[in-house]
């Protein structure tokens, strides 16, 4: 039997959201990755380092700028933010119809049982993206995924328990439909 952590966190193992999920097609995205992404993250920390250290001396605007360099999330950012928008960084890998084969097997690896969830201790840098839609195309929900962390999330505190079996093949699957997974 599965037991749930208690936190102010919502936790569902993965193959109770698959199997409550209702959609029509699905959609996968790569984010928060590349060159180009890489080096605004790198200015971001200098700059915010920079900010930090002259505390005392900053004018109105590097506070301003501080200030939102701090409420700037480093990591954990989702592919939809609180807007509704899509990350800058999105790139649409894949659409695929619920009855494809490539949906079939993201639905069946969701579905395993979470035998060894795994329980690392960093901060998920999400990457990839499932996007589930209806048939009027209305988005049903968002999975985020840290292939890094093994950590899936469909917000900011909705987590998604899977097995570490679960991340090596979607992993695979990803990598094949097209995304640059390099970690």
């Amino acid at each position: 039997m599965n037991v749930q952590p208690q936190t102010p966190y919502e936790y569902k193992f993965s193959q109770e959201y698959i199997r409550q999920l209702e959609f029509d097609y699905l959609e996968t995205y790569s984010f928060q990755r590349g060159e180009v992404f890489e080096l605004e993250l790198e200015n971001n920390r200098a700059r915010f380092r920079a900010l930090n250290d002259s505390q005392n001396k900053r004018t109105p605007d590097e506070e301003m700028e501080f200030r939102a360099l701090l409420s700037r999330p480093v990591s954990a950012e989702l592919l939809i933010d609180d807007n509704e928008q899509m990350h800058l960084t999105a790139v649409k890998t894949g659409s695929f119809p619920k009855l494809s084969r490539e949906a079939t097997m993201i639905t069946n690896i969701l579905k395993m049982e979470a035998l060894n969830v795994p329980a690392w201790m960093c901060a998920p840098m999400y990457r990839d993206a499932i996007v589930f839609y209806d048939a009027n195309g209305k988005r049903a929900s968002v999975l985020n995924i840290c292939f890094s962390c093994e950590y899936m999330a469909t917000g900011k505190s909705h987590l998604i328990n899977a097995d570490s079996n679960v991340y090596s093949q979607l992993k695979n699957l990803l990598i094949n439909i097209g995304h640059a997974i390099t970690e």
